[in-house]
């Protein structure tokens, strides 16, 4: 369903995006438009709704952001940064990848739902890195 989002701020430095079409829940002909935000300490993974008139119906955060954004937060909410590109999938879900140095420990890349049906899962199976997109 759709949440309010209210004071809901839109992100800073934005990187990586794609856009997202399906037919389940764009019954009017809109479309997600998701994109990345590539700060330091708040990076994250956020999506505007779009109507078919390309006019916003929603904006949310998805992966990261700021705890106090205004934005809707699940209580399992996971806290990314320097999310930098990243890549669509052929199954429509985003690879949100974190460009961390090595020194600092490395970033993570992260599967996620633009629908939010399903929580983000991190990509154990590639390791930390530096990423810059998949």
């Amino acid at each position: 369903g759709r949440r309010d989002s209210g004071s809901c701020v839109f992100h800073s430095k934005p990187d990586g995006a794609a856009t997202f079409y399906d037919p389940t829940v764009h019954r009017d002909g809109g479309f997600h438009y998701c994109i990345n935000s590539e700060r330091d300490q708040y990076g994250g993974f956020f999506c505007l709704e779009m109507d078919s008139d390309c006019r916003v119906v929603d904006y949310v955060k998805r992966l990261g952001g700021h705890p106090n954004d205004g934005c809707f937060e699940p209580s399992n909410a996971v806290r990314t940064r320097w999310n930098c590109n990243g890549g669509k999938t052929p199954w429509d879900t985003w690879v949100s990848c974190e460009e961390i140095e090595r020194d600092e420990g490395g970033g993570y890349c992260w599967q996620v739902d633009p629908y939010g049906r399903r929580e983000p899962q991190r990509i154990m199976s590639i390791g930390t890195g530096e990423w810059e997109a998949m």
